[in-house]
């Protein structure tokens, strides 16, 4: 990002805080010295956008938007678990995490090759632990926010959990059938 975008950035930040100042404490600063501030702070921002540019500045913007948009599924995969070593990854239902304080959780259902399945679990030291699909009770009910279409309970009888917990902000959880070909995925990072 271009540093006269960043520069514009900042003028226009303070540009809010000082009228919020200013609309709080009016006896604070003079009239004289507010209009003077006022029209300091728009003049330079005004300077400042005329030098940058509006092609810099549009770039900046566009790159930004482009930035904080949806990710594409092969993205959040490798964010999450690196390129897969095969081309045998293939996302059925995804549920991006946009804003991390509102949205807990990234939620993946995938099918995979059971050596995909492997190498991830190689990447981390992640906890196993072994259910029945009566059990889903157990598994479940701490994924409050699930969307309606993760069920791991549809693997088959017997459900495979690995759990890599970094801290109880940041965990990591992969629920797989026997066979390793279908996988949901719920990565929580607050």
């Amino acid at each position: 990002m271009a540093l006269t975008t960043v520069l514009l950035a900042a003028i226009i930040i303070i540009l809010l805080f000082f009228i919020l100042l200013v609309s709080i404490k009016p006896s604070l600063i003079s009239k004289n010295n507010v209009i003077g501030i006022f029209s300091f702070l728009i003049l330079t921002g005004l300077a400042v956008f005329l030098f940058s540019g509006t092609r810099d500045f549009s770039h900046d913007i566009g790159k930004i938007i482009k930035k904080s948009g949806p990710k594409s599924p092969e993205t959040i995969y490798s964010i999450l678990f690196g390129m897969p070593a095969d081309n045998c990854v293939t996302t059925i239902n995804l549920k991006d995490q946009v804003v991390p304080i509102l949205d807990c959780c990234i939620w993946i259902e995938l099918n995979l090759c059971p050596n995909e399945l492997e190498r991830i679990l190689e990447t981390k030291k992640f906890e196993v632990s072994s259910y029945s699909a009566a059990d889903s009770v157990n598994f479940a009910s701490s994924f409050s926010d699930k969307p309606a279409w993760w069920n791991p309970q549809n693997l088959g009888d017997s459900i495979l959990k690995f759990t890599f917990k970094r801290d109880q902000n940041h965990v990591q959880t992969i629920f797989s059938g026997t066979d390793s070909t279908h996988v949901f995925i719920c990565d929580l990072a607050n």
